[in-house]
């Protein structure tokens, strides 16, 4: 059983109370929790409970169901938008709804705002992306002028943003209509044709037809001193010439001139005719002059999707353009409830997991049971879904883990399978697809070998030999499956061996080598290996040889082995690759040397900063620093090998023990070269301050890492807070206030968008240890998280405990907002309960999440 302490029985008995009560809480999907209470708050009046509720949704989601409630229940409007004013950081994008909601539902919304503040309508519509915020401010002006307030449509016009020209360019002619004050004419104009000049003048052109569409619609006369200088100012900028196409300004051209005609202004519609040039526009604005009826180009009737559409929709932005065109479609009508249900229903999603996501819930419980003590169990769960596909990586993490029995037992079944020519799914879910290493037949090959079954792994290899030489990956496999027999097993491969093809033979010179070289025999290893067909297969031998026999024959064979190419990128992967060599061989000072010699390589695996991380670690693990191989270090950390945007992530890797090794505990070429980064010298400072610490000198290192992160927070800007994480956690054990550090670490993510900050956060958790602690405790106790931030919080605190942690009051259970959050977290406490060595319990808590079926 993998853990440390016994899982105590009250602690056992704790955590399945709480998951029933989850559990219980979501029932069969139908409560929809926070806005089910919220809609029951605005019918009583209540706004400020119903903000409560919402308050725990994302930025997202949340200012869909403000919106909807705002416009339902006008008598709570205020206190729910002020709450989301006051609580939704500034600049944060996620109510940017032209990304995922109907366009129509934010500026409907915000058509519903004028008896609102103001200055509250203008934050929050300035907190999306410029162009949906402008058409919001656009729709909050109209409706503030219906009610005579002029000061309040102003700011809101002026709010708009200068980039935005044609909706800004319009509240200003709005304003003219109502108020009549020439100032607001000339300022439309303005706002029209600022700069910068976009598009070849064609964004400017637009604006000011759609100025002019206004004058139209509001029956203006042809004379009216707006019109005749907006027309003046389009005909102008028809004719001036721009850097690029003139066919970027036609189609606001003939669009204005149909405005001129329904307005009835022949004169302004002949003038735009006059300074079109283009044979087939002109004709086509001389029709419309000629027949005086200018077409309507209105947009197509929106297709207005059902409730049970909406609920099986599995992606949450599709979800919720579904959900708010509905509701769009039903305010429209004057059906609010039927609005409210639509968004109801998007908080109430009925969509099952898809097949990946399946597999991997079960792969994952297999693998808690695997490390828990349940070998049969998880091995039982591998062999029921064997037919729906391979294991994902989880999956044969699990099958690793199995007695001889059961891996025979598995191995036998993907064979029966056809799972030797098969390929591996990705690891990372976001990018599926299939990659080729490594095949499936080399996790069978490993799991054969490993059972000390020979007819096993022979079946394994006449597997993957079976198919014709022509066949895609074909021989990849093969080369594969047999590097690695040759090396496990090397009397069993001298069997394989015997009875192989002339085309196999070839294959097989990995494997030989291999072979050889764990029988002592390096010399020949080493003429067999230069056989190898492939320059990156030779070079992937050699690693391997370096490390049976680290010898340092294996790093001169490396020196003269061939690039593959003459490339950049050949050049670079064959440098680190033969500075791990060396490395390996006990030529350290070679390596430091080689990785000073290469270029700016940008191949996962094979770049400068991996090769200098590699050789630190050694250099530690050795205790063979000297001044000369810590500036080498230093020089080559901050060297044009290493890509600019790299550099951080490699000097919060290395950088604090080379500072701690360094004569003078700084790392003075990083600086000067991190010089234009935003936030690259508190960076540094830290960097260094930590460094200082780690090599016994902790004068003045708390002031100095005081004012690093205190600068940090004003100019974080280009650096991961990751990063920050991964510098204070190298701070000695007993380091005073450690934990505090790390937790203003941890706390930079607030100043990034959701986004952002959510990937920052999986990087934090995948490099902590098991025994560290202190990111859970600061993540619990922090609650001052964007919300959508909070749920990755939630997520990744959960998916730690589940794998690596010894607290389950840090699986956020009651936290979770909908029933797919809250399935996760009961899987979550299921997978820490067994690999924890609590089968019961976990079969107990597993019965109440969709694992229901692989429970015992």
């Amino acid at each position: 059983m993998e853990s440390g302490r016994p899982l105590p029985d009250e602690e056992i008995a704790r955590l399945i109370a709480r998951c029933g009560q989850t559990a219980e809480r979501w029932a069969q999907g139908g409560d929809a929790g926070p806005w089910d209470a919220a809609v029951a708050a605005c019918r009583r009046g209540d706004g400020r409970s119903a903000a409560e509720l919402l308050a725990g949704l994302g930025e997202g989601p949340r200012f869909v169901a403000t919106a909807a409630l705002g416009i339902a229940f006008p008598a709570v409007h205020a206190d729910l938008a002020q709450a989301y004013d006051q609580s939704v950081p500034p600049g944060v994008t996620a109510v940017e709804w032209s990304d995922w909601s109907c366009h129509r539902f934010g500026t409907g919304w915000a058509a519903s705002t004028a008896h609102l503040d103001p200055g509250v309508v203008l934050r929050l519509c300035r907190r999306s992306g410029v162009l949906a915020s402008g058409a919001a401010l656009l729709a909050a002006t109209r409706s503030r002028l219906v009610l005579g307030d002029v000061a309040g449509a102003r700011l809101l016009a002026d709010g708009i943003d200068e980039y935005d020209k044609e909706d800004r360019a319009v509240a200003h002619a709005v304003l003219l209509i109502v108020t009549g004050n020439p100032e607001f004419s000339a300022q439309a104009v303005r706002s029209a044709v600022a700069e910068p000049i976009i598009q070849a003048g064609g964004e400017e052109a637009g604006a000011l037809a759609a100025v002019l569409a206004e004058y139209a619609a509001a029956r203006l006369p042809a004379g009216h001193l707006a019109v005749v200088e907006a027309v003046t100012k389009l005909v102008s900028w028809t004719e001036r010439r721009f850097p690029g196409d003139r066919d970027a300004r036609l189609a606001s051209v003939l669009a204005a001139a149909k405005s001129c005609v329904r307005a009835g202004w022949t004169d302004h519609a002949h003038a735009l005719a006059d300074c079109v040039h283009d044979e087939q526009a002109r004709t086509e604005i001389d029709g419309v002059i000629v027949s005086g009826i200018a077409p309507d180009d209105s947009p197509p009737p929106v297709r207005e999707p059902d409730l049970a559409e909406i609920r099986e929709e599995a992606v949450e932005d599709s979800r919720m353009r579904l959900a708010t065109e509905r509701a769009d479609a039903r305010f429209s009508t004057g059906d609010h409830n039927g609005a409210l249900a639509a968004i109801g229903a998007f908080f109430t999603p009925t969509v099952e997991p898809d097949k990946w996501d399946r597999a991997r819930a079960r792969d994952d419980w297999a693998l808690a049971l695997a490390r828990g003590g349940s070998p049969e169990r998880a091995a039982a769960i591998l062999l029921e879904q064997i037919g729906e596909g391979t294991p994902t990586d989880t999956g044969w993490a699990a099958a690793h883990l199995l007695p001889p029995p059961q891996a025979r037992q598995l191995v036998e079944a993907g064979l029966d399978h056809g799972w030797a020519t098969a390929i591996r799914w990705t690891q990372s879910r976001p990018y599926s697809g299939t990659q080729l290493d490594p095949p499936v037949a080399a996790e069978l090959i490993r799991m054969a070998t490993r059972t000390d079954d020979e007819e096993l792994a022979d079946r394994v290899v006449t597997a993957a030999l079976g198919h014709d030489p022509s066949t895609m990956y074909r021989d990849e496999r093969v080369e594969l499956v047999l590097r690695l027999l040759g090396d496990a097993r090397p009397d069993w491969f001298e069997v394989v061996h015997e009875r192989l093809d002339d085309h196999d033979l070839a294959l097989a010179v990995s494997g030989r080598a291999l072979a050889l070289a764990r029988r002592g025999e390096l010399p020949e290893a080493l003429r067999t290996a230069a056989k190898c067909a492939e320059p990156r297969i030779h070079h992937q031998v050699l690693l391997r040889i370096a490390e049976i026999s680290p010898d340092p024959t294996v790093a001169r064979a490396f020196a003269k082995s061939k690039k593959g190419g003459n490339d950049h990128d050949y050049r670079g992967a064959w440098l680190c690759n033969r500075g791990i060599v060396e490395l390996r061989c006990g030529q350290v000072d070679d390596a430091i040397a080689t990785a000073a010699e290469m270029p700016d390589v940008r191949i996962t695996g094979v770049m400068a900063r991996d090769l200098v991380t590699a050789i630190v670690a050694a250099l530690t693990a050795q205790d063979a620093w000297s001044p000369e191989r810590v500036q080498a270090l230093a020089d080559t950390a901050a060297g044009q090998g290493v890509d600019y945007w790299d550099m951080p992530g490699l000097l919060a890797e290395v950088g604090p023990t080379i500072v701690a090794h360094h004569p003078d505990r700084s790392l003075a070429a990083a600086r000067q070269r991190l010089s234009s980064m935003t936030g690259g010298w508190p960076f540094l400072d830290g960097v260094e301050a930590v460094g200082r610490a780690v090599g016994g000198d902790s004068d003045g290192v708390h002031d100095a890492l005081c004012y690093a992160l205190d600068a940090a927070k004003q100019e974080s800007g280009d650096i991961d807070p990751a990063l920050w994480t991964r510098v204070c956690a190298q701070l000695p054990p007993d380091f005073p206030e450690r934990a505090g550090f790390l937790g203003d670490s941890v706390r930079l993510l607030r100043q990034q968008s959701p986004d952002a900050a959510t990937r920052s956060l999986r990087r934090m958790f995948a490099h902590l240890d098991a025994g560290d602690a202190w990111l859970p405790d600061v993540l619990v106790r922090d609650e001052e998280f964007p919300a959508a931030t909070a749920h990755a919080v939630d997520d990744c605190l959960g998916e730690f405990v589940a794998d690596r942690g010894d607290d389950s009051d840090n699986i956020p259970l009651e936290r979770s907002a909908d029933p797919v959050a809250a399935d996760r977290r009961l899987q979550q406490a299921a997978r820490y309960l067994a690999r924890r060595g609590a089968p019961a319990a976990a079969d107990h808590v597993a019965r109440l999440s969709s694992l229901g079926a692989a429970a015992g």
